[in-house]
Formats: structure tokens, C-alpha cells, sequence
């Protein structure tokens, strides 16, 4: 599964992720289960998230 996200912070024991698609509640939750830990969305631009997953995973 593609998750196209990036994790930004942590605050309280929640992952808090940028995403350009915060309404996909099914990526998230998934993510959430894959992590054992709540996840939290932050709304970011398509282009801004391809930058980021290309600079820091190639």
C-alpha cells in the first residue's frame, strides 16, 4: 500500500503526518494500525509531498 505521506512531529504519542489528502480516513487508519499508534493529519500540497518523499527516501 502507498501511503504518500510524511511524518512532520509527534505531539502526545500521536504521528502527526503531512498529506495532500487528508479525507482518505482508510490510508490513515491503515497507517495507524501498521504503527500501533494514533496518526493525525496535516493538509499539504501533491507537489510538496513528491519533493519531500524524493528528497529524503530517493
Amino acid at each position: 500500500m502507498l501511503f504518500r505521506v510524511v511524518p512532520i512531529e509527534e505531539r502526545k504519542g500521536v504521528l502527526v503526518v503531512a498529506t495532500a489528502d487528508p479525507t482518505n480516513i482508510n490510508s490513515l487508519d491503515s497507517l495507524s494500525r501498521l504503527l500501533g499508534r494514533p496518526v493525525e493529519s496535516a493538509l499539504t500540497t501533491p507537489d510538496d509531498i513528491r519533493e519531500a518523499l524524493k528528497r529524503y527516501y530517493g
